[in-house]
């Protein structure tokens, strides 16, 4: 078997379409399975028209070709809106239209190729434009209407198919490149849904040529393409474009729809996947896969029961969606699905609307008289809802659902029929739900009432006695109290009870407050009854002490009588003293030390106080001058040569009249108590360093002088204020140090951490101490004191002397950057070598520049852009600061002009 080319072959059946025509056959030969012709807006689009190619690689330099169908003579149609042509027939201007069928759940197109042709354009495309794009819902001029348009297209791609339309008998014609126009879906429609649409469009192109022309991808009897011919003007007549010479042969348009399909949406999770009925509203995230953005209706829409809910796009598999507080008002579950354009929609997940956890916060009443009648009850809380049964005792009570707060539920008497507690619950029903905590509700006893006292009164210090009490409403276990404390009681009735009362009840005048307490639950306590206690009239048989020494410290003081009561007041000269009670027979006072200040006598009485009471006779106290006594001296020394002072002299028996004496010598002396004295001690006193002897005279009567304390006065303590030098060189020689300060005396001495120096007094004001070379022989720092002589004197401040190491001679081993531009702007010079310290600066042609210390091997420095205002050579050294130091190598580093060389583009 001998093989053909494929482009003879191809020519073969070109020429046998062609033999085919001329016996009448229309549209009976079968094209090529490829349709969507290269290069088109996708290789996998949504939707193709067909092909017009009838010929692969058999037209002039191997490109393909698009011939006429069988006795057709039409090699294009008329696209062009925009001016009036000469054609072979049919309307001057015109625009096109052709349908197209969306299946499945719908399309979202993002392109549209277009293809047209324009006669002796060359290669090259000259169609400038897309013009009066318009989308139809039906039959253009026969029933359709315009769903979006007009508009202009975008063209994104504009380029020759590598096809020629050509006479099938001449397949080597070039006149007629037929190119392929991409253009951006155009319509605001973005969302196609299932069914049969029609795409009217118009082409510019260059006006010098023919066209643009549109060529057919087939003809027949059964297509249904149509021009509009507005030959007229707008808004033209629709006719179905037939062959120009077989006019019953309508043709089809070539045209490509490229996009996406519409995806049916999946549901994965729901988060959250549940909430509390009755709670604020919900950002429900919604993951699966096939979600889509878009705006209106055109996009992903999350549904709650089957309504839309505000839904945001996050992406492919992810949404968002505002769920209202009204969509979990109650319990039960929601179906949640996504809905896509065209009501194409996801499986069903299942949101579970929870009833919350009841609490009580408050029962209305709270409490109930034990036997009394049913009642309403009334309970305060959150979380109830419509089907909340309230608990009585864990038994279910009829209840009434007034608001998510409030419930009420009936008691029947039975509940309370006696005393003691209940415990009251509230259970929400399932879905969630559950049983609130507890809530006590008390049933309680009544309160008693007192009507009298038997007695009423008694007087203080008497025999215990039985109390009998008379009211209302006691019960077997009331309890009188007195004075709010428990009483042995026995109940007589409901009327009547009796208690016992002790004698240390009564043992003092005045009031008792009698009531009594009825048990929990309920019950309480009863208002109060009034139990009067009167007091005697006191006497005084003796005093102990009955004598002190004036000015002595305060005491107490026991009076010894009868008819003392709690509450009796010890007067001192007719003024109240604080009194304890000890016995009907004997008092303390407490007599403070101003009332023993000064010789003398005091009258001593006692007051009982109402009701009854009175002052008893009195007693008198007899009060002599102390011996004084020295303690403590404040201060007990002070600096030689300083300032007169006021001595403090603490100690005892001190009397208003008491005189200091210093070394026998009365001083002004000031009386402050029986325990402090202060004297006016003149600078004189203290001229120079060495003890004072300090007494102190009472006067008659009785009185005398106290022993001996001793002052002491001091030299002064030092301090230094500066050192000079305060700083060598460690291994230097020996030197002699000058220390400036205060309260230098003959005597002081240096010391060097804490080692006495040789040292020469200058003044009060100035020393000067010689320092040993082995004092200075490492590096580091010393203490420098100085020291004064007692008496009193002392170690001054430290002050500190630094011995420090050489610095090492630096080295310059690389500068960055190495090549300078000259002026406009600081550069920072990055520097690398050794021995580089911190104080170290690196120098530009000598002058030191502001330099950042980074390590031992690298500094930085900022090199401003006045340093470099020429072209040359900079000179960067080092410099390291003595003691050792010094500068390093010189490094050179050209400063040169930019040159900016011009940007070749190929």
């Amino acid at each position: 078997m001998r093989f053909i080319s494929f482009n003879l072959f191809i020519r073969a059946l070109t020429i046998v379409s062609f033999v085919v025509g001329l016996i009448g056959g229309v549209g009976l030969i079968p094209r090529p399975t490829y349709a969507n012709v290269p290069p088109s807006c996708s290789t996998t689009p949504l939707f193709t028209n067909g092909t017009f190619i009838t010929g692969t690689g058999n037209g002039a330099s191997g490109a393909n070709t698009s011939s006429p169908q069988g006795t057709d003579t039409g090699f294009g149609y008329l696209v062009d809106p925009t001016r009036t042509q000469t054609v072979p027939a049919g309307p001057a201007r015109a625009r096109l239209a052709d349908d197209f069928t969306v299946i499945g759940n719908g399309w979202r197109p993002s392109a549209i190729t277009l293809y047209a042709y324009q006669i002796n354009s060359g290669t090259t495309s000259t169609i400038t434009g897309v013009v009066d794009l318009r989308l139809w819902n039906g039959v253009p001029g026969d029933g359709g209407a315009v769903i979006a348009g007009p508009v202009n297209g975008t063209i994104t791609n504009n380029n020759w198919t590598n096809v020629y339309r050509v006479p099938a008998n001449d397949l080597t014609q070039t006149s007629r490149p037929i190119m392929a126009v991409t253009i951006n879906w155009p319509f605001t429609v973005t969302t196609l849904l299932t069914g049969t649409y029609w795409i009217e469009w118009g082409m510019a192109g260059d006006e010098s040529l023919s066209g643009p022309w549109v060529p057919p991808v087939s003809t027949g009897t059964t297509n249904n393409a149509r021009q509009l011919d507005l030959s007229g003007g707008e808004p033209g007549t629709w006719a179905p474009r037939g062959d120009y010479t077989n006019t019953s042969n309508i043709v089809e348009f070539p045209f490509v729809i490229c996009g996406e399909t519409i995806p049916t949406p999946q549901i994965e999770s729901l988060n959250p996947n549940s909430a509390t009925a009755g709670g604020n509203e919900v950002t429900l995230t919604v993951n699966g896969s096939g979600f889509i953005d878009g705006t209106g209706s055109d996009r992903s829409v999350v549904h709650w029961n089957g309504s839309p809910r505000a839904t945001t796009y996050i992406s492919s598999t992810q949404l968002t969606a505002s769920i209202p507080a009204s969509d979990i008002a109650t319990a039960g579950t929601a179906s949640v699905t996504v809905v896509n354009p065209g009501n194409v929609t996801s499986n069903t997940e299942t949101f579970t609307i929870n009833n919350p956890a009841p609490t009580i916060t408050a029962l209305s009443p709270t409490s109930a008289v034990a036997g009394g009648p049913g009642f309403t009850l009334t309970i305060t809380g959150t979380n109830f809802v419509n089907g909340s049964v309230v608990r009585w005792n864990g038994n279910d009570r009829t209840t009434t659902f007034v608001s998510s707060t409030q419930l009420t539920a009936t008691i029947p008497a039975a509940d309370i029929a006696t005393a003691g507690t209940a415990n009251v619950t509230v259970v929400n029903p399932a879905p969630g739900g559950g049983e609130s905590g507890t809530a006590t509700f008390t049933i309680t006893n009544p309160t008693p009432t007192i009507t009298s006292l038997s007695p009423s009164t008694t007087v203080a210090g008497g025999s215990g006695f039985t109390l009998t009490v008379a009211g209302t409403n006691f019960v077997n276990g009331s309890v009188v109290r007195w004075n709010g404390n428990d009483r042995t009681t026995t109940f007589v009735s409901g009327a009547q009870l009796t208690a016992t009362i002790p004698a240390s009840d009564i043992a003092t005048a005045g009031t008792a407050s009698v009531t009594v307490v009825n048990p929990a639950p309920g019950g309480g306590e009863s208002g109060t009854a009034t139990f009067t206690i009167t007091n005697p009239t006191p006497t005084i048989t003796s005093l102990s002490p009955s004598t002190t020494v004036a000015g002595g410290s305060g005491f107490t003081l026991t009076i010894t009588g009868t008819n003392f009561v709690n509450g009796s007041v010890v007067r001192w000269n007719g003024s109240d003293r604080t009194t304890t009670f000890v016995s009907s027979a004997q008092l303390t006072a407490t007599i403070p030390a101003s009332d023993i200040a000064t010789a003398g006598t005091a009258s001593v009485t006692v007051v009982n106080p109402a009701p009854g009471g009175g002052e008893s006779g009195a007693a008198t106290f007899t009060i002599i001058n102390p011996t004084p006594a020295i303690s403590s001296l404040s201060p007990s020394t002070a600096v030689a040569g300083s300032s007169g002072f006021t001595l403090t002299i603490t100690g005892t028996n001190f009397v208003n009249g008491s005189v200091v004496r210093w070394n026998g010598n009365p001083r002004t002396t000031t009386f402050v108590s029986g325990a402090q004295l202060t004297a006016t001690i003149p600078a004189s006193d203290i001229a120079t360093a060495g003890t004072a002897s300090v007494t102190v005279v009472n006067p008659a009567p009785g009185g005398g002088e106290s022993g001996t304390a001793t002052f002491t006065i001091t030299n002064p303590t030092p301090t230094i204020t500066s050192l000079s030098p305060s700083t060598t060189v460690a291994g230097g020689s020996g030197f002699t140090l000058t220390i400036t300060g205060t309260n230098f005396v003959n005597g002081s001495v240096v010391r060097w951490n804490g080692s006495d120096r040789t040292t020469t007094f200058v003044s009060g004001a100035q020393l000067t101490a010689t320092i040993l070379a082995a004092d200075i022989a490492t590096a580091g720092t010393a203490s420098v004191t100085v020291v004064n002589p007692a008496p009193g004197g002392g170690t001054s401040n430290a002050a500190q002397f630094t011995i420090q190491a050489s610095n090492p001679t630096p080295t310059i081993s690389s500068i960055s950057p190495d090549l300078i531009p000259v002026g406009n702007g600081d550069v920072i010079l990055t520097v690398t070598g050794n021995n580089f310290v911190a104080g170290s600066t690196v120098r530009w042609n000598g002058a030191p520049l502001a330099t950042t210390f980074v390590s031992a091997t690298q500094v930085q420095a900022t090199l401003p852009s006045a340093q470099r205002s020429a072209a040359g050579d900079g000179s960067v050294t080092v410099f390291n600061s003595a003691p050792g130091g010094g500068v390093s190598n010189a490094i050179t580093v050209p400063v040169r002009f930019q040159v900016m060389l011009p940007l070749v583009v190929r």
